[in-house]
Order: C-alpha cells, then sequence, then structure tokens
C-alpha cells in the first residue's frame, strides 16, 4: 500500500473516531435526568398498640409528691398523608392523625386514665425501593408533635388547679413525637396504589407544669404522658 494511501485511510478512521466521540458525549448531556417520585395523596387507618407511663409531681412548700402510673391501650387512628416527591427514591411532607377520645387502662387495675382528643402532626420524610415493577418498599422516618385536647380526667386536674389559682390553661397540649415506618406499596394503576405495613414512635406531651405562690405557702404541678406506640396499618395512594 503506497504511503499517501495509507495515510488518507488514518485520517478518515481518525475523523470517524472523533465524531463518534463527539456524538457519545452529545447524548451523555442531552440525556434527560430521572423524574422526582409521584406525589401523592395518602388515606388510610390502623390500629394502635400502645404503653406507657402518666408521671405525676406535685409540691407545696417543700414537700414533693411523686407518682407514676404505668398505662396501656389498644385502639386505632385515621391517618392522611401529603407526600412530595423530591428526588426518584425520596419523598417529604406532612401527617395527621386522629385517635379520638384517649383513655388508657392502668395496668394490673381495673382503673383508667382518661385525657382527651387527641391528634398527631408529623413531618414524614420516605424512602422508595423498588422491588418489582409493581411493589416498592417504603421506608420512612417522622418527627412531630402530638395534640391533646383536654378531656375527661386531665380536664378535672386542670379544674382543680386553676380553682387553686394556679398558673395553668385550659387549651391544647402539646409534645414531641418520633418514629420509623416500614410499608409495603403495590400499584393497582398509574395513579392508584395501596400500602401496609407498620410503624413504631415514642411520645411525650407535657400535659402541665404550673405554679401558685402567697405569703405563706408556694406550689408546682408538673404531669406528663410518655408513650411508646406500634402502628399496624393500610391505606390507599392517589398518585399525581
Amino acid at each position: 500500500m503506497r504511503p499517501v494511501t495509507l495515510w488518507l485511510l488514518l485520517l478518515v478512521l481518525s475523523s470517524a473516531t472523533g465524531v463518534a466521540q463527539a456524538q457519545g458525549k452529545s447524548k451523555k448531556k442531552t440525556e434527560a435526568p430521572r423524574e422526582a417520585a409521584a406525589s401523592a395523596l395518602v388515606v388510610g387507618g390502623g390500629a394502635l398498640i400502645e404503653a406507657g407511663r402518666f408521671d405525676q409531681s406535685v409540691r407545696v412548700n417543700r414537700i414533693t409528691n411523686r407518682e407514676s402510673d404505668d398505662l396501656r391501650d389498644f385502639g386505632g387512628a385515621l391517618i392522611l398523608s401529603y407526600l412530595h416527591g423530591v428526588t426518584p427514591g425520596f419523598r417529604i411532607g406532612g401527617s395527621l392523625a386522629y385517635s379520638g377520645f384517649h383513655e388508657l387502662s392502668v395496668r394490673d387495675s381495673n382503673q383508667s386514665r382518661s385525657f382527651g382528643q387527641r391528634l398527631a402532626l408529623d413531618f414524614v420524610g420516605e424512602g422508595i425501593i423498588p422491588v418489582t415493577d409493581r411493589m416498592d418498599l417504603l421506608l420512612g422516618g417522622r418527627v412531630g408533635t402530638p395534640i391533646l385536647i383536654p378531656g375527661g380526667d386531665f380536664k378535672d386536674i386542670i379544674t382543680v388547679a386553676q380553682n387553686q389559682l394556679y398558673r395553668t390553661n385550659s387549651g391544647p397540649r402539646f409534645g414531641l413525637r418520633i418514629g420509623f415506618d416500614a410499608d409495603v406499596r403495590i400499584h393497582l394503576k398509574p395513579h392508584f396504589a395501596v400500602r401496609a405495613g407498620l410503624g413504631y414512635a415514642w411520645t411525650r406531651t407535657w400535659l402541665m407544669n404550673s405554679s401558685v405562690e402567697s405569703e405563706s405557702s408556694s406550689g408546682r404541678r408538673k404531669y406528663s404522658l410518655t408513650l411508646s406506640q406500634v402502628r399496624l396499618g393500610a391505606g390507599l395512594e392517589w398518585l399525581f
């Protein structure tokens, strides 16, 4: 083969390789990014298994009386959530749960303690792990606050404290909730899915921390409710 012909052949191959590389880079640059996970409105319910304690501390002058009741309960909740897709495998949002009138049994006793209407407001983060084309594993965490509207025995405690001139109010009580969830989601249609799973939450509600003072005496009342909660639930997702 003549040198001129060889040089021409090498030039053609070099040009072809350069064009192919340029096309490959162009495809990588113009490749569309993966879409974020679909947002969802979730409506569901669940059974709640709870255990905890009701701590009470009453101080009059220098004498303090402390008591703690071990409590347990089996109830239910209605849950409404909104989740917004931020990446292909992660969503964030909020959740509102309503558990009805809150009354718990005192362990090893025939007595009970009632506290009023109970809700929970949480910030939720949820990871999505695809299992099959129609099934996902959902792993999430939550942090928020319980919301207790006083009623029952607790409302009576507030009334007694107010009659004794303790500085307290009759409004809702708040606290801290921390928990995690694990659910399985099955897609029935492009915009509709069902989910079921379990979750755990630790909750503390600060019920009262009030005081009273006079020329001859002083007093303080502190009450809190601490619960560990296991949820077994299911729900429907509308994806959009």
